[in-house]
């Protein structure tokens, strides 16, 4: 089944015992878990996020900036990588030259190399 379908039971059945739990607490007149919850987990909860903003305190906004720009080069060396790899369609795209794909007799376009071609095997017939 999906994850949507999972998370909405989950908070449909937590939703059903608060509700429960919130039905029990109006009827006898005390709110016994919020208080005994919020006094437990007071300190705790303000420890936790004075621990949170000294961290985030010591973190520069230069070197989030470098980072950042590091990953989105990396991720699109990657993606280029990747696409390098699989794609059928256009293989010449990415391909480098490389020296056996140079020409003895210099800068001569494909077009004018292929007419060359087939007017050597027409002679040769």
């Amino acid at each position: 089944m999906p994850f949507a379908f999972w998370t909405f039971i989950t908070s449909l059945v937590l939703l059903a015992g608060m509700s429960g739990i919130r039905a029990f607490e109006l009827s006898s007149g005390q709110k016994l878990l919020e208080v005994s919850f919020v006094r437990k987990t007071d300190i705790f909860v303000h420890h936790f996020f004075h621990l949170i903003k000294r961290q985030i305190s010591r973190i520069s906004i230069k070197g989030t900036w470098k980072l950042i720009y590091k990953l989105s080069v990396q991720t699109k060396d990657w993606l280029v990588n990747f696409k390098k790899k699989y794609d059928s369609r256009q293989p010449k795209f990415f391909v480098k030259q490389t020296k056996n794909d140079i020409t003895q007799k210099g800068s001569v376009s494909f077009f004018l190399k292929n007419v060359s071609d087939y007017k050597e095997s027409i002679r040769n017939k």
